[in-house]
């Protein structure tokens, strides 16, 4: 079997087809004026054409919406200017008539007569006065409604605490001890290095002694009993601290605090450590003779202010102003 096939008129239709196309293009740009018309003729330049006909389009409404605003405010400029002349122009003139001395109360109300008249039509031009149905010169008071809301405010919240805190004697001077037998009897300590002791005898009572052990964080005082030759007892009424520094400017103070009498007591050598202690003799309780001697444990302690500040989220109501529609 063989098939034939007609090449020169395959290819006389292939040409009358692309002359065709070529024929109905040109048509095309004859007939909207334009060399684009779609984006097989060139996309590039289409798409920058697509760009500025929007931009013109827009640019065009811009236009109108501007003579729109020329017309709103021309309108307005009319009503005003009616409100001005005649009417308000034939107010003053009125205004000036009615100081004439020589009119009667009668003309006088003729001419109130004619001002309620002529507010009355300043009053309809005000409210009719308008554009696109927007009152242009009797604006409506649309008034305020108050109203209140909540809102979450940030704040910083400053907390003072106090916190006790044993006093380090290194940063005193000296110490007084005040003790009482016969009479009132001080003594003044320079303190220099801790920790140190010294022995004294009351000069109104030498029977008495007494031992005084000075540490960093503590005070301890010893009345020597008989077993020593002394009288027993322990009289101190008071100690105190002198030339203080470093405690937000306290310079003196006493002791306050009592560890033990007598018993097991122990000073800190640094605050929270107890590594240098003692143990230093029996309770007092123990005996009732008094043979003994005599131990009081003290320290002086100070409430340290501790400031904390913190930043927190609050609730807070707030009043606003919105307009009534």
């Amino acid at each position: 079997m063989i098939i034939k096939s007609n090449i020169p008129a395959l290819n006389a239709l292939n040409r009358l087809q692309k002359n065709n196309k070529n024929t109905a293009s040109t048509l095309e740009k004859l007939s909207s004026g334009f060399r684009i018309n779609k984006a097989a003729d060139d996309a590039a330049g289409l798409s920058i054409s697509e760009k500025m006909r929007a931009q013109i389009r827009g640019l065009d409404q811009a236009q109108r919406n501007i003579q729109d605003g020329i017309s709103l405010i021309q309108t307005a400029e009319g009503g005003l200017a009616e409100i001005q002349n005649p009417n308000l122009q034939r107010l003053r003139e009125l205004a000036i008539q009615a100081a004439n001395d020589t009119l009667t109360q009668v003309d006088r109300q003729s001419i109130q007569e004619e001002v309620e008249q002529i507010k009355k039509a300043i009053d309809e031009i005000a409210n009719d006065t308008e554009f696109n149905g927007i009152k242009l010169l009797n604006v409506p008071d649309s008034g305020k409604v108050t109203k209140t809301i909540e809102v979450m405010k940030t704040v910083t919240k400053t907390e003072t605490t106090y916190v006790p805190e044993v006093v380090d004697l290194s940063k005193a001077t000296s110490i007084t001890i005040y003790e009482r037998s016969a009479g009132l009897n001080e003594l003044t300590i320079p303190l220099t290095s801790l920790p140190m002791s010294v022995e004294w005898s009351p000069p109104d009572s030498p029977t008495e002694k007494y031992l005084f052990e000075i540490y960093r964080y503590g005070f301890k005082t010893t009345a020597y009993g008989p077993a020593q030759g002394y009288t027993p007892g322990n009289n101190i009424t008071g100690v105190r601290l002198n030339g203080l520094s470093g405690y937000d400017g306290i310079t003196e103070m006493w002791a306050n605090k009592i560890e033990t009498t007598n018993g097991g007591w122990k000073f800190p050598d640094a605050q929270g450590d107890h590594s240098e202690q003692a143990i230093l003799g029996d309770n007092l309780a123990d005996y009732p003779d008094n043979t003994q001697d005599s131990h009081i444990a003290i320290r002086f302690e100070y409430m340290r202010a501790v400031t904390t500040t913190t930043t927190v989220t609050v609730p807070e109501l707030v009043t606003i102003e919105e307009p009534f529609l």
